[in-house]
């Protein structure tokens, strides 16, 4: 009798097939994380805790901005009103500032566009979160980021807390300055992945190191030198972590060539700065130091004493724990510095006819992320001392930064909520239904009045490109203004009408109040009828029919294009392709920081 299934084919199903591969995967992963010993900082229950804390302190101070539609003061104003908008500034070529500035592509107006675009319901919104939640954002950066340094949970939430407390930060909250906060976030989190070696930690370094130069571009020194650095120990594939920052800037760098140093002017929209230079810069803070109830001699020896000890800490750790990578940082803070010395005394910006130098906070976070590091891993490190002298660390900080730090919650913050309009209601009402036109804000000065010319619904964020902020001379329709400006603000037989039709201008606003002697003179003019004092000033409407005048608002597809393909690559290499190892490694295993985990201790 024949078996009618010993001749016969064995088939197996498609499911069971599936199983042996998954099987089989499992086998081979288990095996490669036998082999894998490297030890990593872990984000446990303790740093769980400790994001918490951070984030309702944050909350607490920042509470002003909770609820906000748009944010504004300082260098910040609204971003535009619609994720079209916002889109639109990838490759622009056209601004609205100052009456209109043709020039290259700016980098920053394209990441604030990309990042305008993620709460794609209200631009805004994004804007208005990265404030109120800076302070948490920031300790979990500062956490992750001390991972390529310490394996160590302890040290790494003294850094997370430092990195969250700094006068770096808060100052550059309280002036508006979204770049600096970018960068702040940013910074920690481009360092733990450029000390990494596999494709996926180099997608993350190249696009970190595009957030942090092209927001920061007086930070291109250090983010190249960190690159080169890791380049030449081990990982040449590293240098291509450049592409998505130079795809970003090649327009503006060839711009700059001309006048290379106006290259590295902040990004955004011009704001003077503070900052002391000479011996004080030495305190790290983009401001003078400041404590509650001192002296300021006095609170800038504190600030001295404060990184004095830090960098004694810093030394320790690099010469008896032997953290190499503690020396690194250090190389790329002394970057830091040079960099302020060479760049801090230029007049790099134009604001309101006045010179503006650059912001130090970026260029001290360098410095501060190595100091910090370096002092924890030295505190951690002593055992039976560890337990008081974190927490002690943190205080020290916390009573540091004081001052900048409850700026939002004490009132004494430039930012503040807003509307997403920049121009009274009414205009923005009527060029939605006849765009094109042009409105002429007036806003009286100790010394004149300062004259400005916005489009349509008003400059936004996107258009104050480093182009607008950095020119030096008065275009020929600037020159212009500026004449019609100070014609309407004296009583004479001048012709508006005529004045304004060459330049497009459909509305005049007077920020000011009714009592103020340029209302009258404004209301002498014929031509003119008074609107009313609405929130943003005092309006006048144009009688006669004024045509828009033409502007290209074509994009440059070039630059999108290879921004768009260098972008792709980027994320392509970002987004994990394997699941994280499941089998936990022991911290006491490091032999980078030279010393243990607490939680395993």
């Amino acid at each position: 009798m024949t078996n009618p299934v010993a001749g016969g084919r064995l088939f197996v199903s498609l499911s069971d097939l599936r199983h042996r591969r998954a099987m089989q995967q499992d086998d081979e992963r288990a095996k490669q994380e036998v082999a894998d010993d490297t030890p990593r900082l872990e984000f446990r229950a303790s740093a769980m805790w400790f994001t918490g804390l951070a984030t309702v302190l944050g909350l607490v101070l920042g509470g002003r901005f909770l609820g906000a539609t748009a944010l504004s003061g300082g260098a910040l104003i609204p971003m535009p009103a619609t994720v079209t908008e916002a889109f639109d500034a990838i490759g622009a070529t056209w601004s609205d500032v100052a009456g209109g500035v043709t020039a290259a592509p700016d980098g920053f107006a394209a990441l604030m566009g990309i990042v305008g675009s993620l709460t794609w319901w209200n631009p805004n919104f994004v804007i208005v979160s990265l404030f109120a939640l800076a302070i948490p954002l920031s300790f979990v950066s500062g956490f992750v980021g001390a991972g390529s340094l310490t394996t160590n949970s302890r040290a790494a939430v003294v850094v997370g807390a430092g990195w969250a407390l700094l006068p770096t930060l808060h100052v550059a909250i309280s002036e508006g300055r979204i770049t600096a906060v970018l960068a702040h976030i940013a910074l920690p989190l481009f360092a733990r992945a450029i000390a990494g070696s596999s494709t996926l930690s180099l997608g993350w370094a190249s696009i970190l190191s595009a957030i942090v130069w092209v927001s920061v571009p007086a930070l291109a020194p250090v983010i190249v030198a960190a690159i080169i650095i890791r380049s030449v120990t081990g990982t040449p594939t590293a240098m291509f972590a450049l592409a998505p920052a130079l795809a970003f800037e090649w327009p503006r760098i060839v711009a700059s060539v001309s006048n290379p140093v106006t290259y590295f002017a902040d990004r955004g929209v011009p704001f003077p700065t503070g900052a002391p230079h000479g011996v004080v810069s030495l305190t790290l803070w983009p401001t003078m130091p400041s404590f509650p109830g001192v002296d300021t001699e006095i609170a800038t020896l504190a600030a001295f004493v404060v990184v004095a000890v830090c960098l004694s800490l810093t030394v320790v750790a690099l010469v008896v724990a032997e953290n190499p990578r503690v020396g690194a940082l250090l190389m790329l803070g002394a970057t830091a510095l040079l960099t302020w010395a060479a760049l801090g005394p230029l007049a790099l910006a134009l604001s309101e006819g006045q010179v503006v130098g650059l912001f130090p906070g970026p260029l001290y976070d360098v410095v501060w992320f190595g100091l910090l590091s370096g002092a924890a891993i030295t505190i951690s490190a002593i055992r039976f001392a560890a337990g008081f002298l974190a927490p002690i660390a943190v205080a020290v900080l916390a009573a540091v930064g004081f001052v900048p730090l409850t700026a939002v919650a004490a009132g004494m913050s430039l930012v503040s909520p807003t509307s997403v309009r920049t121009l009274p209601a009414y205009v923005e009402a009527e060029t939605t239904a006849h765009p094109g036109g042009a409105t002429l804000i007036l806003t009286p000065t100790a010394d004149g009045i300062r004259a400005e010319l916005q489009r349509d619904a008003g400059v936004t964020l996107v258009e104050w490109t480093a182009a607008a902020a950095t020119r030096r001379t008065l275009a020929e329709h600037e020159a212009a203004i500026a004449e019609l400006a100070a014609n309407l603000i004296v009583e004479s037989g001048f012709d508006v009408v005529a004045a304004v039709s060459d330049a497009g201008i459909r509305f005049i606003v007077l920020e000011a109040l009714p009592t103020a002697p340029e209302v009258s003179a404004i209301a002498s003019h014929a031509g003119l009828t008074a609107v009313g004092v609405t929130d943003r000033g005092i309006l006048w409407r144009v009688n006669e029919t004024i045509e828009a005048t033409p502007v290209n608002r074509s994009p440059d597809l070039a630059f999108r294009l290879i921004l768009g393909l260098v972008g792709l690559v980027a994320l392509i290499a970002a987004v994990p392709t394997s699941l994280p190892r499941r089998r936990p490694v022991m911290d006491d295993l490091t032999p980078v920081a030279g010393e243990v985990d607490d939680e395993h201790s």
